[in-house]
């Protein structure tokens, strides 16, 4: 029979192949539960309907965002403005630069640039203590040389 140890850290209790932790540890784990395509989605349309700014759920479901969203990931090619590097469709956020609450053309493709997903969360937690004045005027350079810095 295969074995090996417990995944708890420090524990060295030796298990079955087929089990995670031991008896001792088992409780302090969730089960990890895998969730389909089906039930994501619909996770996400629960989180438009509820939670999402309706103004802004409607702007992002447009066909001229689509067509503007498309265009700017085609004229960055799919690259992170931060890093450089090429990240998948899937991975991708076209971010407004001045958020577009702010911003008098949303549309307005010198405003928007692609960030991976770890990015575009890191400069939310940033924009979220910043002020609206404050916000107006920092520009792409300015936020490239805080993200580079700050998350080195």
């Amino acid at each position: 029979m295969r074995v090996h140890f417990c995944s708890h850290n420090g524990c060295n209790e030796v298990i079955p192949i087929d089990s995670r932790y031991c008896q001792k540890h088992i409780s302090e784990y969730k089960p990890y539960k895998r969730v389909t395509d089906t039930q994501r989605k619909g996770l996400q349309r629960a989180y438009n309907l509820i939670e999402r700014d309706q103004k802004a759920n409607s702007f992002y479901h447009d066909k001229k965002w689509t067509a503007t969203r498309q265009t700017v990931v085609v004229r960055d090619m799919h690259a992170d403005a931060i890093t450089g590097n090429v990240i998948p469709d899937n991975q991708l956020q076209v971010d407004h630069i001045v958020p577009r609450r702010l911003c008098k053309d949303p549309y307005d493709l010198n405003n928007l640039w692609c960030l991976s997903r770890i990015n575009h969360t890191r400069k939310n937690k940033i924009e979220a203590h910043m002020s609206d004045s404050a916000l107006k005027h920092v520009g792409r350079k300015w936020w490239i040389k805080v993200l580079k810095e700050r998350f080195k």
